[in-house]
């Protein structure tokens, strides 16, 4: 697998490419260098980093640069938006995205604002890079994660109401989502009893067997593609991306948003500004997809399927 790593000690911040990430680490570890972050890249993509930071270049080796904030304010963005682990083994999970995504001068910057605060996000960058690659974002505790109200506001701009949410509680619910119809895992939206219908908001459970994603996206697809589901938003973990059962949403959804930071979702016991490990990607099926781009770009970086 190509990797672009971004490691760093108190004099420079290193900037370099392998296919064999594991062993060419090891060897910086070695000299004294801590890995901050790491990504799925090619070399080509290392020397477009290196060239769009090249007034900070060190004199030897060129590889290293000065330790600015300007490159941990981009190496935090990577971790922020989810592009990025900040462990060696976290790497091979990642979604394998265009470059175009996530170079230094298009990649959002503002992933500690706009009400998506994590818990170092008063910190300067330097530090925040520093504490993640200590301990990461916020470990996921449980495999529901519910739908926080920033994420609904767009959707109800979108289309005014939504007609049915399949996999949600009535506590939030009522709150905020506010169906028309809802099923929760008591009742078991995936029953071929229950009809799925109109517009569909769907953040799915990730737990195991029809407790998971896959068996809520695919239900998604074929009700969509039936006819009885007329539009539909999919909202999911990123790495989603690269597993088999996301590639129809690849083919039949209109477009796709990947949210900025990662969006403070609530915890079964009603808690929030937690978040599950990784960013949030928003698929949407149906005929508005300009409308949808319109609103949603506000929000996080639009990937078009056309």
């Amino acid at each position: 697998m190509d990797t672009i790593y971004f490691c760093d000690d108190a004099s420079r911040i290193k900037i370099g490419f392998s296919s064999t990430h594991k062993s060419r680490l090891d060897t910086h570890f070695s000299s004294g260098l801590t890995l901050r972050a790491i990504v799925q890249g090619g070399y080509a993509n290392e020397q477009e980093i290196h060239k769009h930071f090249r007034k900070y270049r060190l004199s030897f080796g060129k590889e290293n640069f000065e330790p600015v904030n300007e490159i941990y304010e981009y190496i935090d963005a990577l971790l922020a938006n989810g592009f990025a682990a900040s462990k060696i083994d976290g790497v091979e999970a990642l979604p394998n995205l265009p470059y175009t995504v996530w170079r230094p001068d298009r990649i959002s910057y503002k992933t500690h604002k706009d009400g998506q605060q994590d818990m170092w996000g008063h910190l300067p960058a330097k530090e925040r890079v520093q504490y993640l690659s200590d301990y990461a974002y916020l470990n996921s505790q449980s495999d529901e994660w519910y739908t926080p109200e920033s994420l609904i506001k767009p959707v109800l701009k979108l289309w005014g109401k939504i007609d049915l949410d399949p996999a949600t509680t009535g506590n939030v619910n009522d709150k905020w989502i506010k169906a028309e119809y809802y099923y929760t895992k008591e009742v078991d939206g995936l029953s071929a009893s229950l009809e799925w219908f109109g517009r569909v908001w769907l953040n799915p459970p990730y737990g195991r067997g029809n407790n998971s994603a896959a068996p809520f996206a695919d239900r998604l697809v074929k009700e969509f593609n039936g006819g009885n589901v007329a539009e539909a938003i999919t909202c999911l973990n990123i790495n989603s991306t690269t597993s088999q059962w996301f590639q129809p949403i690849w083919q039949y959804a209109a477009v796709h948003c990947i949210c900025k930071g990662r969006p403070n979702f609530i915890s079964p016991d009603g808690d929030s500004g937690g978040s599950p490990n990784k960013g949030t990607i928003l698929s949407y099926f149906g005929p508005n997809d300009k409308k949808f781009c319109n609103i949603f770009g506000k929000h996080g970086t639009i990937i078009s399927t056309c």
